[in-house]
């Protein structure tokens, strides 16, 4: 049966287990908390020597999967074995149907399945589907624009607060890898456990972005035409050369101007139109300097983006420093 992750996570909470579970999808954080929460919370730590597994999908194959699947505990209620990595193991769903028809009760399969979604139109998903000994989690990436609600709660769930600025400027630096902003969360919860308030000036000694002179800043800036804030930005940037790469600069600012492109044009209802892109009223708001400066000539900025995007690649460019690269870009766009 197909569950999300907050039912699942319930679930072994309440240690209501699964016999079989199948984790899927393109984000790795989801994937990687159930693993880790099933293999701490099944078992106690003298039962794991004899009952519990972690494997590799590259080192396996199915055969090994079935033929463990089907060893009884040894002093335990469960024989666990989780496979990491399984989209490594070739022919692997086709070749187990068999088993999730028909799964040991005492064993607990954990299938993570990274970057990938399983086929709908296939016997395994429609067998799965509905199977109520199969926990099947399909993790999509989150939406950017839920970003700052979810770190807000992962620290509120931790007993910490966070301000907003904070939380915009982690989310639009580190962007929606929620393994990487957990990691980065997490040094925080650490360093400030006596505290539990996190501010813009956590972020710039901690994580190491400036609370002035970083990408959200530089978007503003350019949006609203204040070439002398773009050029303080720009000379951090250029001396900083870990304070932001050239990917995550032209992919922000893309997105940014493309959202006030599409709402300066807009073909539907404006209110339809920000629920449809999963946009918050402040998101909106904010791309009013861009709409007002840049009015009838977005579509230049973006292709000015575009062109510095893949100059950075080395596309039909000779190799330019990114530091060059970004004056170039940055320069362009205010003169347009």
């Amino acid at each position: 049966m197909i569950l999300n992750f907050d039912k699942i996570a319930s679930d072994i909470g309440h240690k209501k287990f699964y016999p079989i579970y199948i984790l899927t999808g393109e984000e790795a954080y989801y994937i990687d908390a159930v693993s880790h929460l099933i293999e701490n919370n099944v078992l106690a730590e003298h039962e794991k020597i004899f009952n519990q597994t972690i494997v590799y999908g590259k080192d396996i194959n199915p055969a090994y999967i079935k033929e463990a699947c089907l060893r009884f505990p040894m002093m335990a209620e469960y024989n666990v074995l989780i496979v990491r990595e399984a989209q490594d193991c070739k022919k692997l769903m086709d070749e187990m149907l068999p088993y999730f028809e028909r799964p040991n009760k005492s064993t607990i399969l954990v299938l993570c399945i990274k970057y990938q979604k399983l086929d709908k139109r296939t016997k395994v998903y429609k067998s799965i589907e509905k199977n109520p000994d199969c926990c099947v989690l399909e993790a999509s990436k989150i939406k950017e624009n839920l970003l700052v609600e979810w770190i807000e709660n992962y620290l509120k769930n931790n007993n910490f607060q966070i301000t907003r600025r904070a939380s915009i400027l982690l989310a639009d630096y580190l962007g929606n890898n929620l393994s990487t902003l957990s990691n980065e969360l997490e040094k925080l919860i650490l360093i400030k456990k006596d505290v539990r308030q996190i501010d813009l000036q956590d972020i710039e000694t901690h994580i190491g972005i400036s609370k002035e002179y970083n990408v959200y800043e530089l978007q503003k800036a350019l949006a609203t035409k204040n070439i002398q804030k773009v050029t303080r930005i720009y000379n951090y940037l250029k001396n900083n050369s870990k304070a932001a790469a050239m990917n995550l600069i032209t992919g922000t600012l893309f997105s940014y101007f493309f959202k006030a492109f599409v709402f300066e044009n807009p073909k539907k209802n404006v209110n339809t139109l920000h629920s449809e892109m999963g946009m918050e009223y402040w998101q909106v708001n904010e791309l009013q300097p861009a709409i007002q400066n840049y009015h009838g000539k977005i579509d230049k900025v973006l292709e000015i983006i575009r062109e510095y995007e893949l100059k950075s690649k080395g596309i039909n460019s000779r190799e330019i420093p990114d530091s060059e690269l970004l004056k170039e870009m940055i320069f362009k766009i205010l003169a347009v």
